[in-house]
């Protein structure tokens, strides 16, 4: 279930500095008839111990390194915008599309933008931003000042894809996740699954459900920082399930097939940096052969 992402700018008090771009300086200057009043520290804005822990650390784990409060002004509206700068686009993207905006909707502005009667959200490039109305001030005061704001953010031609290391034949629309460290896949998996694989040393990973003539697969593809590290990944699996039968790699696709006591079967390759992993999978050829395609390069 995904949670609700309060204002954040005090998950950087542990460690992703204080420190403000002149970029982040330049995106929230004055716009249109919307005055920039001053610069709020984030520790006059929200404490530590009132957020949720969960967000703080989602948010540090796609790779949030700065932030910037300020407060604008129109006559005697009032809004508060903060400014959170990713090390990634990716990183930005993800933090998007893993949290949530309790009561919101889509709004069509910047890469994503979603608004309730409270906040309005958006991201661009590797910028997330999150305005507030204030005294006096309206949802449609925030979504135009929000407007004004995004349009200054720089973002390259070319929108990534967060699921494009997935294959899109048979998937199942709306089962997409995307993470790029432990807590976020533990969230979508299990905790003794990210052990198993040694997700503390991956870069990035997408997972999604996939259907097949013997039923719904899971594939999960994860990459690592470096080859031996995926390799490392396939073996620490394949030890802690040494109590199953496991089918070893045929010469033409290497990759290990491990039967479940449940009597599903479990597939799981490495290829360069790359895992690929379809966990629980119904008994029957077709789930096996939806892995070999995706293995050959099937997309």
């Amino acid at each position: 279930m995904k949670q609700l992402v309060p204002i954040l700018c005090a998950i950087l008090v542990t460690g992703c500095g204080m420190f403000i771009s002149q970029n982040m300086t330049d995106i929230v200057a004055a716009a249109g008839d919307f005055t920039m009043d001053r610069q709020v520290s984030h520790n006059s804005l929200i404490s530590t111990d009132k957020l949720i822990a969960g967000d703080k650390a989602i948010f540090i784990e796609f790779g949030a390194d700065s932030c910037l409060v300020t407060e604008f002004s129109r006559g005697s509206e009032r809004y508060t915008v903060e400014l959170l700068s990713f090390s990634s686009y990716k990183g930005a993207l993800g933090v998007f599309a893993e949290t949530d905006l309790q009561g919101s909707y889509p709004v069509e502005m910047a890469d994503n933008a979603r608004r309730n009667d409270k906040l309005f959200q958006l991201s661009k490039g590797s910028m997330f931003m999150t305005i507030r109305p204030e005294r006096n001030a309206s949802m449609t005061g925030a979504s135009e000042l929000a407007g004004l704001l995004a349009d200054r953010i720089k973002a390259p031609t070319i929108k990534p894809d967060i699921y494009g290391a997935l294959p899109t034949t048979n998937r199942v629309e709306g089962t997409e996740d995307f993470f790029m460290g432990r807590r976020v896949f533990s969230k979508h998996y299990t905790e003794q699954l990210a052990e198993d694989l040694n997700v503390r040393n991956i870069k990035e990973g997408a997972g999604a459900r996939y259907q097949t003539d013997d039923g719904e697969v899971t594939f999960i593809k994860i990459r690592y920082y470096k080859p031996e590290f995926a390799k490392d990944a396939v073996n620490s699996y394949l030890k802690s399930r040494s109590d199953y039968p496991v089918l070893l790699p045929r010469e033409s696709l290497q990759f290990y097939t491990v039967v479940m006591p449940d009597r599903t079967e479990t597939f799981i390759a490495d290829y360069a940096e790359w895992v690929y992993f379809m966990p629980s999978s119904p008994q029957g050829n077709k789930a096996r052969e939806f892995f070999e395609f995706i293995l050959r390069g099937g997309k």
